[in-house]
């Protein structure tokens, strides 16, 4: 497996993240990015240029422009993603596994033979379970897989849901004439440098605070949050 396309894979993945975290989460994020977003079309709208995609706050339908975003990018992306770390370390956690029953400990990750595996282990996640002694077993044969699967293709669908029904409400807000309502509050998704509108997507690096009118879309970073945080 080509070791750089598998990395850009992952970096791309965790570029556009968001819809595969927590309600609460997603909803702030996809707030805060469509944002910027309608603030750009704000400004092409007074220099008398032509709205780029998801700029227009009057027009763009949130809800729809994001099942779009997960149904086309996110999920075959994390689905890739999933498949291509179980070919990656299936064969890791087998040898982990077989050096156990041995009573050996395997250093082979790092091929400098002085971290273990269980070293690398602890700055990843923290969710595995207790080992024998009642400490977190940080190990590779402690990571499942098919529960990662199921957890975040969980966290999607339900952001998805969520996202169904405010866009029936989005839509239930249009005018008789079709066109929406003057200063309809508006929603939308983060896209991806490689989305299907060609919109290069802004990077976010750190956790911004939520924007003013929270509830722009029928919800807020203070919804119940679906799954674990």
């Amino acid at each position: 497996m080509d070791k750089v396309k598998v990395l850009s894979l992952m970096l791309h993945a965790a570029d556009i993240s968001h819809p595969a975290k927590t309600w609460s989460l997603h909803h702030a994020w996809t707030h805060n990015l469509m944002e910027e977003f309608f603030r750009q079309g704000d400004k092409e709208m007074q220099l008398g240029l032509p709205f780029s995609p998801l700029c227009d706050r009057k027009a763009t339908m949130i809800g729809q422009s994001q099942i779009g975003f997960i149904d086309f990018i996110v999920e075959p992306t994390f689905s890739i993603l999933v498949d291509a770390s179980e070919k990656v370390m299936q064969p890791l956690i087998e040898e982990e596994s077989l050096a156990r029953e041995s009573g050996h400990r395997r250093s082979s990750l790092t091929g400098s033979g002085s971290v273990t595996v269980e070293s690398v282990q602890r700055h990843s996640s923290g969710r595995h379970g207790n080992g024998e002694d009642g400490q977190t077993d940080f190990s590779l044969a402690a990571v499942d897989l098919p529960s990662l699967r199921r957890r975040l293709s969980g966290l999607i669908s339900s952001n998805k849901e969520r996202w169904k029904e405010l866009s029936t409400q989005e839509t239930a807000k249009k005018e008789p004439d079709g066109s929406p309502c003057r200063g309809e509050p508006s929603d939308s998704t983060e896209v991806s440098s490689s989305g299907p509108d060609g919109r290069h997507e802004p990077h976010s690096h750190a956790a911004a605070p939520a924007l003013e009118n929270t509830t722009w879309n029928g919800g807020g970073p203070d919804d119940d949050v679906i799954g674990d945080a």
